[in-house]
């Protein structure tokens, strides 16, 4: 019984690992947006592709500094940054991504940690995709 009890004391970590285009992005981020008025973790796993013009284009970190519960993270994936990325683009970007991706949500699943930098664990893996 104290195990469970202790259990519950930890909010969950939950990765959010949207479709990599604008639409699933901004529907996610508000998902993040909720689970993190809710007291649950958040890590937000983002392309380097989206992240850039996110960043650029939105005041996305200063909706998110509030939340002290709430990380954006960035992977590489493999895709021509100069490019913007369209639906007639889908399968190339996806392909892209998943050569790139898949070893690190590997490393992610096996380890129970988003990377090895991250002190917590991820406890809800969530994406649209894989």
């Amino acid at each position: 019984m104290d195990q469970q009890n202790n259990t519950l004391e930890v909010p969950p970590h939950v990765l959010i690992f949207p479709l990599p285009f604008e639409g699933p992005v901004n529907c996610f981020l508000k998902l993040a947006e909720l689970l993190c008025l809710s007291g649950i973790h958040a890590t937000f796993l983002n392309t380097e592709h989206n992240h850039r013009p996110l960043l650029r284009h939105t005041q996305v970190l200063s909706r998110f500094n509030r939340y002290p519960n709430f990380r954006f993270q960035t992977i590489p994936d493999g895709l021509e940054h100069d490019k913007p990325v369209s639906k007639d683009r889908f399968m190339e970007v996806m392909d892209a991504v998943d050569v790139v991706t898949k070893p690190f949500l590997r490393e992610m699943m096996v380890s129970g940690r988003l990377s090895r930098k991250s002190e917590r664990p991820v406890t809800v893996p969530l994406s649209l995709w894989i």
